[in-house]
């Protein structure tokens, strides 16, 4: 069977980053192909890393990353980077792999600097989440961007402008999570009704007490729980993937400002309100204007509790289908690119 490698972020203890991963790898093998994740040496776990995870085994980050990541790995097979030639194609992204604010020199990697052949690479939903692009960035992306502007596709609108600015054209595409609908996910994380009730999900990146305070208080007044998911006190914060969207797809009303948990409440349809980030992160924030525009949802970025029953939106069946027929046009034609030059 053909291999596709596929170059992310390997982010373990990151919902959204291995969701968007086995969207990906789930679509492609649903093609006919087989899916792994490159691995470089610096990506994987040290014997000393190990030794760390064994000690600290009962420490609940430990354990919360460890179900992700047991669950993650089923779902996608790893190969490593010194025997990424016995793929045939390479799918990068999707998630920050072009923030260069925290990659510092690895944006080369992202940027298929050790792919030979530039025609087998599709950027497909790469994120920048960055404001500029710095002049030594600025070189380097135009070094090895060399691909045509149908094999690279970006997560935000922010980031074609400022390629466009340095001279390089590119494609808005959506998350790849939206590669499947609600019903598909639940056949791929094999979902159960194990959340059901009224409850309140909070999940925060950028803590804030007293919004989550505000929040208890305003689910007592209807006679719900609030399960906030970064709570260490909680029962749910060691909750593997399925489980994460398990409470999405359960909740009354989800409060967050991570942008895959935004993403998963339009798939399931529910009832959910974004908050900008504690940190002043633009960028970081940009992802989720951009998410929330494609889907007429901008109503649902609040700063505030006051009048949220009055917020109704929701995306509609046909934007889904509509996102999800182009999200999958994307790959099915660069999958179908007969330039594999041999079978595995």
């Amino acid at each position: 069977m053909k291999k596709i490698g596929i170059v992310t972020l390997h982010g373990y203890g990151n919902y959204g980053n291995r969701l968007q991963n086995i969207a990906i790898a789930s679509f492609v093998k649903l093609k006919g192909y087989y899916p792994v994740n490159i691995v470089r040496h610096k990506d994987t776990y040290s014997l000393k890393d190990k030794v760390h995870f064994f000690l600290k085994r009962n420490d609940l980050d430990v354990k919360r990353e460890t179900e992700i990541r047991k669950e993650a790995k089923k779902a996608v097979k790893e190969l490593s980077s010194n025997k990424m030639s016995k793929c045939k194609k390479f799918i990068f992204g999707s998630d920050q792999i072009w923030n260069y604010s925290f990659l510092k020199n690895d944006v080369d990697y992202y940027l298929g600097s050790e792919i030979i052949k530039k025609n087998d690479v599709l950027f497909y939903a790469a994120s920048m989440s960055c404001e500029t692009i710095p002049y030594e960035y600025s070189i380097k992306f135009k070094n090895n961007l060399v691909q045509p502007p149908s094999q690279i596709y970006v997560r935000e609108r922010k980031t074609i402008e400022l390629l466009k600015k340095i001279g390089i054209e590119s494609n808005y595409i959506n998350d790849p999570v939206f590669l499947f609908d609600s019903r598909e996910w639940t056949n791929i994380l094999s979902l159960k009704n194990e959340n059901t009730g009224n409850y309140y999900l909070c999940y925060f990146l950028t803590k804030n007490k007293s919004k989550i305070n505000e929040l208890e208080k305003k689910a007592n007044s209807e006679k719900c729980i609030l399960i906030d998911l970064l709570d260490k006190n909680s029962p749910h914060y060691c909750s593997n993937l399925s489980k994460f969207i398990n409470l999405i797809a359960n909740a009354k009303k989800i409060f967050t400002d991570s942008f895959h948990a935004s993403a998963f409440s339009i798939i399931f349809k529910r009832d959910f309100f974004v908050f900008e980030r504690e940190d002043g992160n633009k960028g970081m924030n940009e992802r989720i204007y951009s998410l929330l525009k494609e889907f007429d949802l901008e109503d649902r970025f609040i700063s505030s509790l006051e009048n949220i029953e009055t917020i109704t939106s929701k995306a509609s069946d046909s934007k889904l289908e509509s996102v999800k027929k182009q999200s999958r046009s994307v790959l099915e034609k660069f999958l179908a690119q007969n330039n594999f030059l041999t079978k595995e």
